[in-house]
C-alpha cells in the first residue's frame, strides 16, 4: 500500500497507470478492512468470554469496540 501511495504521490505516471494504481489500492484497502474486522471480531469474542484461569477479560479503558 505504501508503494502505491508513493507512486501516486510522485505524480509521474500516465493517467491510465494512475487509475490502475488507484484500483489496486482500493482492492487492497477493502481486503485489509475485512481482515481487520475479522481480527476485531476474534478479539471481541475473547473479551466476552473467559480469560486465563477463569478471569474475565475486559477491553482497555477508553476503548469502545462498537465504533466504526
Amino acid at each position: 500500500m505504501e508503494e502505491i501511495v508513493a507512486e501516486l504521490e510522485g505524480g509521474e505516471q500516465a493517467l491510465e497507470r494512475s487509475l490502475e494504481l488507484f484500483e489496486e489500492g482500493t482492492r487492497l484497502s477493502r481486503f485489509l478492512t475485512v481482515k481487520l474486522n475479522e481480527a476485531q471480531a476474534r478479539i471481541d469474542r475473547l473479551v466476552a468470554g473467559k480469560g486465563v484461569n477463569g478471569s474475565r477479560l475486559e477491553p482497555l479503558e477508553g476503548e469502545d469496540r462498537h465504533e466504526e
